[in-house]
Order: C-alpha cells, then sequence, then structure tokens
C-alpha cells in the first residue's frame, strides 16, 4: 500500500523536524499507523503527522502567546456556532421574506461566505458585480448579498472569526515582518493535497517566503488490475461490492479496501446496510460514514424529551418517547413499566388527536386503576414540571442548560443507561460545549427557542468516530483525498455523478464564480478535475481497482459515465439476485436447495375446542375480506397503531349520534309517539342529550372541545337529527323494543360478542335490526357467498339462536346518518317495512324463492365463516382488489411478491390470491 522506500524516506524527513500535514483525520491516521508498522521494535513518540486544521490550530494558539495582534485575541466561531450565526443574521435581515428553510438557506449563506474567503473574493467585489448584472434589489444575489456584509459586520463588532477568516488572519500574520520567530518547521511535506483553494496555495507561498521548505510527497504511482462491472439496479451493485469486500477480506487479512461512491445518501443506507449484513461478525473491521448527532436514538428522545414539560406535545413524538428504552433509564425498563407505557400509548392514539395536552398525559399516567396506569412516569413529569415552573420567560442559553440538565436527569439519566458508546457521550459533551460557547452569541431565549437552537446543533454535529484504520472504508471522494488502498472499488459510475456534478453556488453571481474558477461552474474544469480524481485514485490502490455502474437507480434508466476506462472488460451481472433484505440462510442456499419443490399452507392452526375463542363483528368481517387478515389480526394479534388525525376523529363523533338516538328513542319509544311530535318538541328531547355526550366526549379532548366549538357541533348535530327523524317517519309503524343490545353467537369453537344499535317491533309482532352508520354509504348485495358486510345477517343469525320472546328479525337495516347522505337501506320480507327494502323488489337483485331461503343462505355463509375461521384457514386471499387498500399487513403477507410470483409461473395469466 504505502512503499517501504516512502515511508523510511518520511521517517527520515520527521526525524530531522519536517511536518507532515494532511487533507484530514483518516489520513493522518492512516499513514502514521503505516510508519509505527514498518517501525514496530522501535519505541518512538507521535510522528508529527498532522492534519493541517490542528497544525494551523496549534499555530494560531502559539501566535496568540507571543504575539499581540488584536485578532489573536478574537472568537473563533466552530462551524455550529457560525450556523446558529447565520440563522440569526437571516432572521434579522429577512424581514417580511418567507424563507421555507431558514436553516437550509443558513447553510447555504454560510458556504458562499467560505467559497468567497478561500478564493478571496472581497465583498466590495461581489457588490461590484451585482451592480453591473442586478438592478434588482430583491433578486436572490441582492438578499443574499445583504446577508453577507451583515455577517461581515456583526463579525467585526463584535470580534468574531469563522475558520476560513481564522486562515486568512494567519496568512496576513506570515506576510507582516512582526512575525514571531521559531514557530515554524524547517521542511513541510503535504500529503494528499490534490487541489487547494487559492487561499491555502497563499497559505504555502507564505511558509514559502518564511523560508520553510514546503513540497508535495505524495508520490502514488501504483498500478492494479481494473475491472468494470455493470448491474441491472442500484442495490445489486451495493450487494456485489459488500460481498468482493468480504470475500477479498478472508483471502487477505492485511488487506485495506475502499467502497468510494459519490452519492453519500447511499453510502449511508444501501451500501452501509449491505457491508454491515456481509460483516455482522466482524463490525470492527467497517469504517462507515459518520452520522449526524441529531440521528443518534438517544440523543433524539433527550432532545425530544423536553418538550415533555412544554403544555402540549405532538401525540407522534409522544408515542415515540414512550417506546423509547432511555425514557426514565433502567427504572423504566422494568415489565410492568415497559406495558403500561405501551397501554398508555394505545390510549392516547386513539383518541386520534394531532397534539396531546401535557396535563392530561401527567392524569392519565396517574390513574392507579387503569391498565396505562404508570406511577414512576407520572412522578418523572411531574417533578419535571415543578423544575421547569420555577423559571420562566427569557433567559441565556447556558442558563436554560442548566434546567436542561436536571430535566435530563429526571427523565433521560444517562448514568443509568449502559451501553452507551464513549464516541456518542464524547459527541455528547461536546454539544453541551458547543451550546455554551455559543450563549453569548444569541441573547436572551425563551425554552421553546433554547430547545430548538439545542435541536440545531444536534444537526450541525456529527458523531465523533474512534479514529482506528478499519480494513473496509466507506468514503466520498473527497474523504478519500490522501488515502492509500489495497483494493478499492468505485460505485456508481454514471453520467448523473461522474463526472462530478456542476453545481454552482446559487448566492453568487454566475459571472463572479467563472471569473475566479470556483467549482463546479465549468464543464470542462469539472470533467477534467473528476478524471484527475480517479486517476490519484487508481494510484494509491495498490492491487484491485473496480468499475461499477447499475443501468437503473429508483425505476430511472443511468447511463455509463464518459470517465471509465474504455479499455476495460465490461462484467455484465444481468442476473445479480439482491438478498440483502433476507435473512443470512438465504444466501447460503445452493442452486439445488433453491429449487426445492415448494406448496401454499393455507391452513394454520385450528383453534382448541376449550375455552371457545371470543371477539366481535369484526372477526368474520375479516375472514371474509382476507382470511391471511382474521389470522393476523383476531389469532396473532396484530394490531395497527392509530395514526392521530387533526381535529376530534370522526368515529368519536358517531359515538355521540349513538348514545343521542338511544336516550331518544328511550323516551319517545314508538313511531305513533314521533309522528305527533313537532320538529321543536323533538329537538327539545334531543338537545339535552346533545349536551350530555358532548360534555362526555370534552372530557378526552378538552383541547379541541372549545365552548365555541360545542356550541357550533350541538347545533350540527341538533340539525343533522332532525333531518334523520324524517326518515324515520316514512317506515311503516313500530316501537323500540331494545337499544344498545347485547347478544352472543355461538359455534363450538367460537363465542363472538355482538351490540345492536336498535330493535324495533313492528305491526306484525316480527321484529327489525337497525346499525346506525355514520360514514359514506356502502352498497349491500344481500347474496354473496362470502358476504363483505356479514354484521347485520351475524346478528339475525345471533337472535335466531335465542330464546323467545325474540323471534327470528323479518328486517335488515342500515340508518345511514352521513351529512350528505341520510336515507335507510337495507332487505325486509314485508313492503310495509319501508319502501323499496322489499326482498323481491327488482332493486334489491335478490333472485331467492321466498325469505326462509334468503335467511337459509345467510346463516350458512355465516356458518362458513366461522368453521373457517375455527379451522385455522390463513391464505392470502384478498375478496376484492382494494381489500388491500387500507391493509396495515402487506409487509407480512407479502401479497404483491405473490402475485409477481404467480405472474411469472402463468407467463401472462390474470393472477388471484
Amino acid at each position: 500500500m504505502h512503499s517501504a522506500t516512502q515511508l523510511q524516506q518520511l521517517a527520515t524527513a520527521l526525524a530531522h523536524g519536517a511536518v507532515v500535514l494532511t487533507p484530514n483525520y483518516l489520513s493522518s491516521d492512516q499513514l502514521t499507523a503505516a510508519l509505527y508498522q514498518q517501525n514496530a521494535q522501535a519505541v518512538q513518540q507521535r510522528p508529527a503527522i498532522l492534519p493541517i486544521d490542528l497544525w494551523l490550530n496549534d499555530l494560531w494558539l502559539q501566535l496568540a502567546q507571543q504575539s499581540e495582534h488584536p485578532q489573536l485575541s478574537w472568537h473563533v466561531l466552530q462551524p455550529a456556532e457560525e450556523l446558529l450565526l447565520w440563522q440569526q443574521i437571516i432572521r434579522q435581515q429577512s424581514g417580511e421574506l418567507l424563507l421555507l428553510n431558514p436553516e437550509g438557506s443558513a447553510s447555504a449563506a454560510a458556504a458562499a461566505w467560505q467559497l468567497l474567503q478561500q478564493w478571496q473574493v472581497p465583498l466590495s467585489e461581489l457588490q461590484r458585480q451585482l451592480r453591473l448584472e442586478h438592478s434588482d434589489d430583491n433578486s436572490d444575489y441582492a438578499v443574499a448579498s445583504r446577508w453577507l456584509h451583515a455577517f461581515a459586520k456583526h463579525c467585526q463588532r463584535e470580534q468574531l472569526l469563522s475558520l476560513s477568516g481564522k486562515l486568512q488572519t494567519l496568512v496576513e500574520l506570515l506576510a507582516a515582518p512582526t512575525f514571531p520567530q521559531g514557530l515554524l518547521p524547517p521542511r513541510m511535506l503535504l500529503w494528499g493535497f490534490d487541489t487547494p483553494p487559492p487561499l491555502y496555495q497563499q497559505l504555502f507561498s507564505q511558509l514559502r517566503q518564511r523560508q520553510v521548505h514546503v513540497e508535495d510527497c505524495t508520490h502514488a504511482n501504483a498500478k492494479p488490475t481494473l475491472a468494470v462491472q455493470q448491474f441491472p439496479q442500484s442495490a445489486d451493485e451495493c450487494h456485489a461490492a459488500a460481498q468482493w469486500a468480504r470475500a477479498t477480506l478472508s483471502a487477505n487479512p492485511n488487506a485495506c479496501i475502499a467502497l468510494i461512491s459519490a452519492d453519500s445518501n447511499v453510502l449511508k443506507t444501501t451500501l452501509a446496510r449491505s457491508v454491515q449484513q456481509h460483516f455482522a461478525d466482524s463490525p470492527g473491521s467497517v469504517q462507515l460514514l459518520s452520522s449526524k448527532l441529531a440521528d443518534d436514538a438517544f440523543v433524539h428522545c433527550a432532545l425530544t424529551a423536553l418538550n415533555l414539560v412544554q403544555a402540549d406535545i405532538d401525540t407522534l413524538e409522544l408515542c415515540a418517547l414512550l417506546r423509547s428504552p432511555f425514557l426514565l433509564g433502567s427504572a423504566g425498563q422494568d415489565a410492568a413499566e415497559q406495558d403500561a407505557r405501551a397501554e398508555l400509548e394505545l390510549k392516547l392514539r386513539d383518541r386520534g388527536t394531532l397534539r396531546v395536552s401535557m396535563v392530561s398525559v401527567r392524569e392519565l399516567a396517574a390513574r392507579s386503576e387503569q391498565r396505562y396506569s404508570s406511577q414512576l412516569l407520572a412522578t418523572a413529569l411531574s417533578s419535571a414540571q415543578q423544575l421547569r415552573l420555577r423559571q420562566s420567560g427569557k433567559q441565556s442559553l447556558q442558563a436554560w442548560l442548566g434546567l436542561f440538565e436536571q430535566l435530563w436527569d429526571l427523565l433521560v439519566p444517562r448514568t443509568q443507561t449502559p451501553a452507551l458508546p464513549t464516541s456518542l457521550l464524547k459527541s455528547w459533551d461536546a454539544l453541551l460545549k458547543q451550546a455554551q460557547l455559543a450563549s453569548h452569541l444569541l441573547g436572551k431565549l425563551s425554552f421553546s427557542e433554547a430547545s430548538a437552537t439545542l435541536q440545531q446543533l444536534a444537526r450541525a454535529i456529527s458523531v465523533a468516530e474512534s479514529r482506528h484504520t478499519g480494513a473496509v472504508w466507506l468514503l466520498t471522494p473527497v474523504m478519500a483525498a490522501g488515502l492509500h488502498f489495497t483494493h478499492c472499488w468505485c460505485l456508481q459510475m454514471t453520467e448523473s455523478l461522474w463526472p462530478l456534478a456542476e453545481t454552482p453556488h446559487p448566492y453568487l453571481p454566475l459571472s463572479l464564480q467563472r471569473q475566479q474558477q470556483m467549482p463546479g461552474i465549468d464543464s470542462n474544469l469539472s470533467l477534467q478535475q473528476s478524471r484527475s480524481l480517479l486517476a490519484s485514485l487508481q494510484a494509491r490502490t495498490a492491487d484491485e481497482f473496480h468499475y461499477s455502474y447499475a443501468q437503473f437507480n429508483a425505476d430511472l434508466p443511468e447511463q455509463r459515465s464518459r470517465l471509465l476506462p474504455a479499455l476495460a472488460a465490461v462484467i455484465h451481472a444481468a442476473n445479480a439476485t439482491n438478498n440483502t433484505a433476507l435473512h443470512p440462510v438465504f444466501g447460503q442456499l445452493t442452486a439445488a436447495q433453491a429449487a426445492l419443490e415448494t406448496f401454499a399452507d393455507s391452513v394454520q392452526f385450528p383453534l382448541a375446542q376449550s375455552p371457545p375463542f371470543r371477539g366481535g363483528v369484526s372477526v368474520l368481517e375479516q375472514q371474509s375480506a382476507c382470511p391471511f387478515r382474521a389470522f393476523a389480526n383476531q389469532r396473532l394479534r396484530i394490531r395497527e397503531l392509530p395514526a392521530p388525525s387533526y381535529g376530534i376523529p370522526t368515529r368519536v363523533l358517531g359515538t355521540c349520534v349513538h348514545q343521542v338516538l338511544q336516550h331518544f328513542w328511550q323516551q319517545l319509544q314508538t313511531s305513533a309517539a314521533l309522528h305527533a311530535s313537532s320538529d321543536e318538541a323533538c329537538l327539545a328531547l334531543l338537545q339535552p342529550e346533545i349536551t350530555a355526550a358532548l360534555k362526555r366526549l370534552s372530557k378526552d379532548f378538552s383541547e379541541q372541545a372549545t365552548p365555541t366549538w360545542v356550541k357550533l357541533e350541538s347545533a350540527r348535530l341538533g340539525q343533522l337529527l332532525l333531518r334523520w327523524l324524517q326518515q324515520e317517519k316514512l317506515r311503516g309503524a313500530f316501537s323500540v323494543f331494545a337499544t344498545e343490545q347485547e347478544f352472543c353467537y355461538r359455534t363450538e369453537q367460537l363465542e363472538l360478542r355482538l351490540r345492536i344499535d336498535r330493535i324495533d317491533q313492528l305491526s306484525d309482532d316480527s321484529f327489525a335490526l337497525i346499525d346506525y352508520k355514520t360514514g359514506s354509504k356502502k352498497s349491500v348485495n344481500w347474496q354473496e357467498a362470502r358476504p363483505s358486510k356479514p354484521q347485520l345477517l351475524l346478528y339475525h343469525a345471533a337472535i335466531s339462536q335465542q330464546a323467545p320472546p325474540l323471534t327470528a328479525p323479518t328486517a335488515l337495516l342500515y340508518a345511514n346518518l352521513h351529512v350528505n347522505d341520510i336515507h335507510y337501506q337495507g332487505i325486509s320480507a314485508s313492503e310495509e317495512v319501508l319502501p323499496n327494502t322489499h326482498y323481491a323488489d327488482s332493486k334489491q337483485k335478490i333472485d331467492a324463492p321466498n325469505w326462509s331461503t334468503l335467511v337459509e343462505h345467510w346463516h350458512h355463509a355465516i356458518a362458513a365463516l366461522a368453521e373457517e375461521f375455527a379451522q385455522g384457514y390463513a391464505a392470502v386471499q384478498p375478496m376484492r382488489p382494494n381489500s388491500c387498500n387500507y391493509c396495515h399487513l402487506q409487509s407480512v403477507c407479502r401479497i404483491k411478491e405473490l402475485a409477481a410470483l404467480a405472474t411469472d409461473d402463468t407467463a401472462g395469466e390474470e393472477f388471484s390470491a
């Protein structure tokens, strides 16, 4: 990898006082390790091989002790601090300007400032260029220019320096005749600097003028074997690269392998997953890209937990906290505590609101008689709230950090959270230190502003990875500067990524960027730099260098990059199979094993004879829609977590309608009394019940059910139910026999508990079953072999099992109370029950000769569904194509994969799951 001759020359130079500068920590660590390995027998101190930023920082500190230059006492902004300051400047300068992404604007402005300083362009030149080309004061360039000038003035006034500003100051100090002697090495070797910006070039020039012998010591001239591979999909490409890395390391334990991609998102996701799978038994062999601190689970929990002392919190955010293993530390890992928090999450999700009051959360957690009771959580939340109430108003970020530390000790105690990586703890401490340093930049903040600032810092700080030279590196081309490898695989060699994309900065005039030859502005220059970068990578790879590209990426066609070697043979991997999502056992199957005969096992585990399985209407509804759905939901208890929505859920309002009508008919009783009552009299009976129902609702939805909303909803429900009573008057004579009546449908192995909204006794002493529906209208096919809506049919079968006084019902009615569709629909044995509901009516499309035959069909269909469920029939067999639209089990049943397999097997025949 590194030649012995080159390492010996470096060792000799270092022994004579030379300093080796590298572009980054990775290259300095790798070079240092190589020198140690070559001289393993000798006991020596760490050689002077330093990342350039570290050397510049050391030089700055030494100058501060020996020089009286005023800028040496200025505060140097760290990147996270600078980003916060840019956000503050942009907020102050934007006025009424609407920014959709202020944090992104701040990051772009910081990059523009760095470009101007590293290419040594004064703001006066920027202003001159704008006057020549852009007269609009509200253009993006003009607005950004005002931001840049405001930042410069603020830094001058507050005595602040950015990192690039610090380098500019060092260059000026080196040019001054008063520069102290003895601070510079006699010789400086540059390792891995390909195309440094003009400011760095000027730094090296000033060092030479100070009699420092500066030279480029990177003389890589390796000639590895080349190969180019083509893959169908990007995922296949990543899988093959990871598999190759594993095989290479197994054959050569001393190999140093690089997997390089210009797309960092692929490095962090698809490729990272593939590599982690193949190196599951030796994760220390892999050096992954560092992630942002805010993405770590512990840090995310700690920062989000601060919202637990606010007035309200996003429901999904709170649910994620309740599931977090870090909440309450080790004390929260008790099984009973975890169960209680899971029940509390279900309770909050069932409410369905987007945000939840923390007052109600504390009350729920403190209810000792409920399954969701958590005294540990309730106590912690109460104590945290008391701490929060002692501090109000605005104060410095440093003062808020004191409160945050106390809140974390209560809610996310770090000392009670074992197995946190050392690198994470170091990064967490760095975050708090950065926040303290940034405190003087921001003035006084509210609690919310301080919490948001801390989250912004966490998004700007990377997790400090342990500094070691792993065997396999995942890198971007820029990160690979100065590194040497034995094997290298360069992925995604497509025209969309190579040559490196031309990305001129949006805040700087194009003419200025062209004039200064800034990166990403000239296609020819980008092509030249990309070609040089790949040549440098090849020259620093000793044995093998692989290029690869995919024909498709996310279903979009890709073109082979023009930078690929023209003479290398292309290996077509058209039949590549990506098994990264499968269990490792599948990857070990031989061709013979993979060809084993398979069959579909649709029967799982029949129900035991006793005790009987207990459930409700949903058992048969789901069995009819898809047997697998019933098995997964009812037998395996795979429950979909309810998703919060805006406002009060419609199902809750539907419950109010049920309650109001139940109490209304308990008072009125008969259709004759209804006909004798005026609308005013009916409304007088309805209104107290509406008020009582909304009062009950308000207990769970106190934030949404404001007095104004209750008043409006009360009036709306009153008018809706008056309109409904007009539909009731269209029916024949009836009296209300029962409301919310409970029944049970029994078979040998099933016991389904049912609640019928209403049972009316008709004039011929027969009965009608009524089910209220407050949703949109659904059509009903009364002769389906597998009833898609078996609810009323199941009610009929259950009542038929009962002893008198109830006889078999002669009418099944849905009462549709939707605001846009108020009417009855159903089926009956008599024309007198309700118009258009008689089973022989042409609109019903029933071909049964009589009512008894139709009833027999229903009972048989219900019994068949019950028997299917009891026998454990669980085939993936949706009744209709849209049966899967709102099912949460598709990732379990893999219906789409089954459809694809069936299409392949039948060569175009229609698939029916």
